[in-house]
Formats: structure tokens, C-alpha cells, sequence
């Protein structure tokens, strides 16, 4: 009797880790908008092109570095693209393909800015467009798990994750940049991404009602 109340009362909570996932994910977006702009200043590009002292990798111009940071936001313009992919394949479905084009993006990305400017503005920019989706993810999420005034707690825990997210990003990708180099910042994010991306697979169908520890109340 003792085994079968844990197991109802981890049925209870399931629908709180699956929710949990998707802001996670949400979290990682919002770490990762500043890691371009805070790997150009831990090592990325030089500060100064003539200075032998600056051990800055690339060579960049001001208006390179600028375009580079910038691509990532124009790429919210792009954001039609998922959004029509979850009418047709349903909004989960979705959220795992995004979110493993993002991981694979960041975790190939220092690779790629090695190859061209031009490919790295055009990841940055697929980069803008995969972060719609996760600012979507935990409002469709409440719309189909939530139960009751569960909701309202859901939707505070956005507000908390762009708010922790926003005051994170900056000190991580600093810190990781800083102390280990900036690669591995992308290295960590992109396996974040992965690592969350296989747990929602596993635990978050599409629909409620195909979820194999999920409770009705």
C-alpha cells in the first residue's frame, strides 16, 4: 500500500517535471542570447587588430562583431517558420526539432565561425529563430497540462525564468569565457539543450492524454 501511495503521489507530480522541461529550456534561451556578444570580449575577437598583446582569435571589424550580435535578433523575423511547423506537426514535435537544431547549432558553432562570416550571421540568425519557439513552449504547455489555478503558477515561473535568465547570462558567459574559454560556453549550452531535449522525448508527448505517468488531477 505504501509503494502504490508513492507512485500515485508521483503520478501527481509528473505534469510539474514535464513543465519544469520546458522551462529549462526557456532558461538556456535566455543564458544563451549573450553568448556571442560576451565570447567577442573573453577572447573571441581582438579588442584591437594592431595591438600584439590582445589575444583575441579573429580580427573583426567593429561593424562585423556588430552584425554578428545583431543576426541573432533578426532572426526573431524568422519565427513564422516554427510556428507554421507546430500547426502541422503539433507544438511538442516541434519544440524537440528546434531544440535540437539549437543544440546542435551552438555546440557546432565555434567550429563554423572558423569557415565564414557569412555562415556564422546565418546560425546566429537560425540561433533568434529556434529562441521564439522556447518563449512559446511553457505558455502552450499551461493551455494543455495546467490544471485549474495550477496556471497561474505556471505562467509566474516564465516571468521568473526570463528574469533569472537575463541576470545569469551575462555572469556565466563571462565567467565560462573568462576562466575556460569562450568555446566551451557554446559546448555547455548546446549539451544543456540536448540533455533537456532527450527528458522531454521521454516524459512530454504531445498530448496529455498519451502520457504514460500523468495523473487527472
Amino acid at each position: 500500500m505504501a509503494i502504490l501511495s508513492v507512485l500515485k503521489g508521483l503520478r501527481h507530480k509528473y505534469r510539474y517535471f514535464a513543465y519544469l522541461l520546458t522551462i529549462l529550456m526557456l532558461l538556456s534561451e535566455m543564458v544563451s542570447s549573450y553568448g556571442v556578444s560576451l565570447a567577442i570580449l573573453g577572447g573571441l575577437a581582438k579588442q584591437d587588430c594592431n595591438d600584439p598583446s590582445d589575444t583575441g582569435e579573429y580580427c573583426w571589424s567593429e561593424a562585423t562583431k556588430a552584425a554578428v550580435v545583431a543576426a541573432y535578433f533578426y532572426g526573431y523575423w524568422l519565427q513564422i517558420i516554427p510556428t507554421t511547423l507546430a500547426k502541422r506537426a503539433g507544438f511538442t514535435m516541434t519544440t524537440r526539432v528546434i531544440a535540437l537544431l539549437d543544440g546542435i547549432i551552438q555546440m557546432t558553432f565555434p567550429y563554423c565561425i572558423q569557415i565564414s562570416i557569412p555562415l556564422t550571421l546565418v546560425l546566429q540568425a537560425l540561433r533568434g529563430m529556434c529562441g521564439g519557439i522556447f518563449f512559446t513552449s511553457p505558455m502552450e504547455f499551461t493551455r494543455k497540462w495546467g490544471i485549474g489555478s495550477e496556471c497561474k503558477v505556471f505562467i509566474s515561473f516564465v516571468g521568473i525564468a526570463v528574469t533569472l535568465g537575463n541576470g545569469l547570462g551575462p555572469f556565466l558567459a563571462g565567467l565560462v569565457s573568462t576562466h575556460v574559454g569562450w568555446r566551451y560556453f557554446f559546448y555547455i549550452n548546446g549539451l544543456s539543450y540536448l540533455i533537456v531535449l532527450v527528458l522531454m522525448i521521454i516524459f512530454v508527448p504531445d498530448c496529455p492524454q498519451h502520457a504514460w505517468a500523468m495523473s487527472e488531477t
